[in-house]
């Protein structure tokens, strides 16, 4: 097996140890862990689950566990980050890498996660909502005699009446 990753329409940004994928097919944003970043920059179409989950280990102070690949490549093919999707025979499931992972505390630090969001298209972010009564242009200060928010009760005070 050589997983492959994709990268038709894949925006990357790197944040420290995380990768940020940003799909522009799908409008979606992928945050990458350290190890699901790495399993992902392996997926070249040449190298195996046996390899990565080697290479993986041979960056950290543990030893190489194909399980915890699969189990990148699981969440990374759910993402539509992969160009040919994968299906493990005896993939480790999240809850069993974690109860292993607790036995070697830093185990647990290594776990893929891959987590997504939707992005906004383009029309989208122009059609923001603005709040009732209020137009676009209309976010100015308020003048004297306007009502002033009090700030989520529902409820608006006069502001500039001399008192009551």
């Amino acid at each position: 097996m050589y997983p492959l990753s994709r990268t038709e329409g894949i925006l990357l940004e790197q944040l420290d140890e995380e990768l940020v994928v940003y799909d522009r097919t799908n409008h979606q944003a992928h945050r990458l862990n350290a190890t699901a970043a790495r399993v992902w920059r392996l997926c070249d179409g040449r190298t195996g689950v046996s390899e990565i989950a080697t290479a993986i280990a041979a960056g950290s102070s543990t030893p190489a566990d194909e399980r915890v690949v699969w189990l990148a490549l699981e969440q990374l093919d759910a993402a539509d980050l992969l160009a040919e999707p994968e299906a493990p025979a005896d993939a480790l499931t999240r809850r069993e890498a974690v109860r292993r992972a607790a036995r070697v505390a830093a185990v647990a630090l290594l776990l893929p996660v891959v987590a997504s969001i939707p992005a906004p298209t383009p029309a989208d972010a122009l059609s923001q909502r603005h709040p009732p009564g209020r137009e676009r242009g209309d976010e100015g200060a308020q003048g004297e005699g306007e009502g002033k928010d009090d700030g989520g009760n529902g409820e608006r005070e006069r502001v500039g009446d001399g008192g009551e």
